[in-house]
């Protein structure tokens, strides 16, 4: 993000070793980090529907050589830089002067270092796990950082689930990224363990959203919708008129997905075939089904 260059034609010696020793500790650090990647897909899924929908490419730089390093996130050369520097301990502070290490210190070496070699403005943000502590360090902001910082809480929780169950804007956010218009939470919760999966494995120090999102589709089975809108993806004309004509079964694809539902003498069952409309599994589905032409629910159901 930064060249060489750049950080040593606006950078001291002594900043410029400081910057890269604390690069290499917080390397070490980010194994296992549990607090920084799930504040990470809380911001992807957040991001998901600019990307999916606007086509928005937005990228997100995690440890690499910044001040502000558990997370940047770049809307492109129009808008700020958004930092994001993560505290997961009761005892934060700003630093009681500009020494090296006080999170004051990074704050104004990033934004300065964003106006320098970058031309662009800076939103910086100290996100932290205790209310409390959010609420003491939003009124100590120093006074030459109030135009760009902000304190945030995000409160640390050990596991998906928890976290899904205390985050209503990560949870309907991830339902948005799911196959089902009304998911279980089995559904949500599978969605956010492969997503996270997805932003572990990538290589986080500067990854598009949209190559998170997709890698985490690409799990199977995923149910992460469909990136096409519904209108259009269809199903072969062919296919449709062989379902069409079982008695008693109902069929739709939204999100991507194929959803059914069969009724008998009182008695139904429900379902979704667990591949997206852009996978070679649900092209073999369409061949299948044209091969066998089954009419009945009994001969559809080996094939799904």
């Amino acid at each position: 993000m930064y060249s060489d260059s750049q950080l040593t034609s606006l950078l001291d010696s002594e900043t410029l070793k400081y910057l890269q020793k604390k690069n290499r500790g917080g390397g070490a650090n980010q194994n296992g980090n549990t607090y920084e990647n799930f504040f990470a897909i809380h911001q992807i899924a957040l991001f998901a529907p600019l990307v999916i929908e606007s086509g928005e490419e937005i990228y997100f730089f995690s440890q690499i050589i910044a001040f502000v390093d558990d997370l940047i996130v770049d809307l492109g050369k129009e808008s700020a830089l958004q930092h994001f520097q993560l505290k997961n301990s009761p005892t934060v502070s700003w630093g009681s002067d500009n020494s090296t290490g006080n999170i004051a210190y990074d704050f104004r070496k990033q934004r300065h270092l964003n106006t320098e070699a970058k031309s662009r403005d800076s939103e910086l943000f100290l996100v932290v796990s205790s209310e409390e502590t959010q609420t003491k360090l939003q009124d100590l902001i120093p006074s030459d950082l109030a135009d760009c910082t902000c304190v945030v809480f995000f409160p640390f929780r050990s596991t998906i689930d928890e976290f899904l169950q205390t985050h209503a804007d990560f949870r309907q956010a991830i339902i948005y990224l799911t196959a089902f218009e009304n998911p279980s939470r089995d559904k949500i919760e599978c969605v956010a363990k492969v997503l996270l999966g997805a932003w572990v494995a990538s290589n986080t120090k500067y990854i598009a959203v949209m190559d998170v999102l997709t890698s985490a589709q690409q799990c199977q089975p995923s149910f992460i919708r469909s990136f096409l809108p519904d209108h259009e993806i269809s199903i072969d004309p062919e296919v449709s008129a062989i379902l069409e004509q079982i008695v008693g079964f109902h069929f739709s694809l939204s999100r991507g997905f194929l959803h059914w539902e069969y009724t008998d003498d009182g008695w139904s069952t429900d379902g979704t075939f667990p591949h997206s409309y852009e996978s070679d599994e649900f092209q073999r589905l369409q061949s299948r089904i044209k091969q066998v032409a089954p009419s009945t629910f009994e001969d559809l159901e080996a094939l799904l």
